[in-house]
Parts: structure tokens; C-alpha cells; sequence
């Protein structure tokens, strides 16, 4: 396509090779990124995370919101085209859609019903925009941030006392580390990311603290420990899933 047909782009080609049907919230949000893109860039990445949002409260998977913006770049000239890669915009896109599925009719798979947490999803999401951030910074997830894994002893609890449990544990947690850091439930363990500093470090202790201190999480052995991330981005990838392990 020549620059000339991409600078005539119309939401409608886009849409039709994305077969998101005519819901008029996905048509006025994908007619918003198309429009801003080619008149006012700097609003490319709000552009984004309402498009991001309305797809993610139709329930519609990452990857695919992902895959349909891919879809929009050869469409474009080159220039828009780099608009849409930036970390900025890459951001929005899953800000928006991790808002979207939340409130949508997916709530289970971003919000733990226990401990009111965030969840492997979530966790993910927030690594993926941590490493687009970090990349366009020059630096890596593992020089910038860390992770702080709590470990509790549920062996043998009824599921009410096991869930009690987590709750407690979630509750000192989200109090301790407070500044904005993601706290998510993976599995049967609970998880921070945190800045890479001496501060994080001296939060993991006093949270070790309370968690040994109070009786209804004492007698569960809590460990709490700070965990460097990988710098590899295949193994930060793969990091989450063997928080299970």
C-alpha cells in the first residue's frame, strides 16, 4: 500500500479485517485511534486505552486486542506506524484493557475472590508494562524492580481457615507495601513488585514481622523473601508461572 492509500485509511478497512462486528462502542473507539493517529499523535496512547477498555469489557483476550492493533500497522505510513509501538501507547493498550476486563464479565480472572488481589493475569500484565517501559529507558525489569514472595503453610486448614488465612496475610501485605506496588495471589503464594532498593528490602522485613507476630498468620511458618528478577525477557516471561512451582 502507498503512502498516499494509507494516509486515506478509513476505520471501516480496519474493522473489516479485524470482524469485530458493528457494536457502536468498538466502532467509536477503533474510528477514535484511527482519526487520532493521523491528526493529533500525542493522544495515540488515550486513544488506545479506550479502545483497549471496550474490547476488554467485551471479554475479548489480550492477545487479540494486541493482535488487532499489529493488524493496523501496515496500514499506516511508517511514522504511525512507530506512534503504535511505543511503550507508551503498548501501556495504554493493556491499561485500558486490564480496566475493561475487570469491570466487564470476567472479574474471576483479574481479582482473587479471597484475598481481593490481583491474579497471574494481572501479575503478567504488569510485567509486560514494566519491561516496555524500562526497554525505552534503556535498562531492564531486573535492574529496576524485584519481586517479594510471601509463603504461608496451609497444609491441613479447613478451606475456610485456609482462606481466613490468605486474607490476614493479604491485608498485612497491601498495609506494609502501600505506594502503588502490584500485590497479586499466585497460586498459594502472594507476590510484590517492588523498586530494587534498600526500602523494599526493609518493607520485606517488617512484613516478615508482622506476619510472625500476629496469630492468624504466625502459626503458618510465613516466609517472606526478596526475589531479583530474571533479565532475560524469554525467562521474565516465564517467571509467573514458575511462582507455582
Amino acid at each position: 500500500m502507498n503512502v498516499r492509500a494509507a494516509e486515506a485509511l478509513q476505520p471501516a478497512d480496519w474493522l473489516a479485517r479485524l470482524h469485530m462486528g458493528t457494536d457502536r462502542r468498538v466502532v467509536e473507539a477503533a474510528t477514535d485511534v484511527v482519526e487520532t493517529l493521523h491528526s493529533r499523535p500525542t493522544g495515540v496512547p488515550a486513544a488506545l486505552r479506550r479502545f483497549g477498555f471496550e474490547l476488554g469489557s467485551d471479554g475479548w483476550p489480550i492477545s487479540e486486542v494486541t493482535g488487532a492493533v499489529e493488524r493496523l500497522g501496515p496500514l499506516t505510513p511508517r511514522r504511525h506506524r512507530k506512534m503504535l509501538r511505543r511503550w507508551q501507547a503498548v501501556a495504554a493498550l493493556a491499561e485500558g484493557w486490564a480496566s475493561g476486563y475487570v469491570r466487564g464479565a470476567h472479574t474471576g480472572m483479574c481479582l482473587d475472590p479471597i484475598t481481593g488481589l490481583g491474579t497471574q493475569l494481572v501479575l503478567r500484565l504488569r510485567l509486560a508494562e514494566m519491561e516496555a517501559a524500562c526497554a525505552a529507558n534503556g535498562t531492564t525489569v531486573a535492574d529496576a524492580y524485584c519481586a517479594v514472595l510471601i509463603d504461608l503453610r496451609a497444609d491441613g486448614l479447613e478451606v475456610l481457615s485456609a482462606d481466613l488465612l490468605y486474607t490476614c496475610a493479604a491485608a498485612a501485605t497491601t498495609a506494609v507495601f502501600d505506594s502503588g506496588e502490584t500485590v497479586a495471589r499466585v497460586g498459594d503464594r502472594l507476590v510484590v513488585l517492588a523498586s530494587r532498593d534498600d526500602d523494599t528490602a526493609r518493607r520485606a522485613e517488617v512484613l516478615y514481622d508482622r506476619l510472625s507476630l500476629d496469630a492468624a498468620t504466625a502459626a503458618a511458618a510465613p516466609s517472606v523473601v526478596v526475589d531479583e528478577l530474571p533479565s532475560d525477557a524469554v525467562a521474565l516471561r516465564a517467571y509467573v508461572g514458575d511462582l507455582t512451582a
